[in-house]
Order: structure tokens, then C-alpha cells, then sequence
């Protein structure tokens, strides 16, 4: 992928066939193409931190300060 901005994590997905990077957003790459699948925005949270895949990848769990966005769907 091309990023256009710093990011504080990455993490690939267990297929590996996609990776999610945090920072301001949270953005879904498809590791083939690397084409940008998804992004989840908040204006509450100034920066996610970390960022990870559930054990069967279909969901993305972000850490950001004071809190865990849980159960989005990858």
C-alpha cells in the first residue's frame, strides 16, 4: 500500500491476505493489490495506538487512549 501518512502499527490479518495500519485512522489494505478496503474514522480520538485482527481475521479490534473500539468488522 501507499501510505500517506505515519502510522503507529501494523498488523496483519491470519490469512494474510490483508493489514490494517493505525494512527489518525484505521485503514484495511488487501495485501495483493494493495488497494485501501476500508477506513474507520473517529473525531473523538485523536490516535488509535495499536490495532489487531480477531484469531479468525473477521474482525479488527483499535486501541486508542481510554478506550478499545471491539468487534468492528474486518
Amino acid at each position: 500500500p501507499r501510505l500517506t501518512e505515519p502510522f503507529a502499527n501494523a498488523c496483519f490479518a491470519p490469512s494474510g491476505s490483508r493489514v490494517i495500519t493505525s494512527g489518525t485512522y484505521v485503514r484495511l489494505w488487501d495485501t495483493a493489490t494493495g488497494s485501501q478496503l476500508d477506513e474507520l474514522r473517529s473525531s473523538d480520538m485523536p490516535r488509535y495506538t495499536s490495532v489487531h485482527f480477531s484469531a479468525d481475521g473477521q474482525y479488527i479490534h483499535a486501541v486508542f487512549p481510554g478506550g478499545v473500539a471491539t468487534g468492528v468488522q474486518a
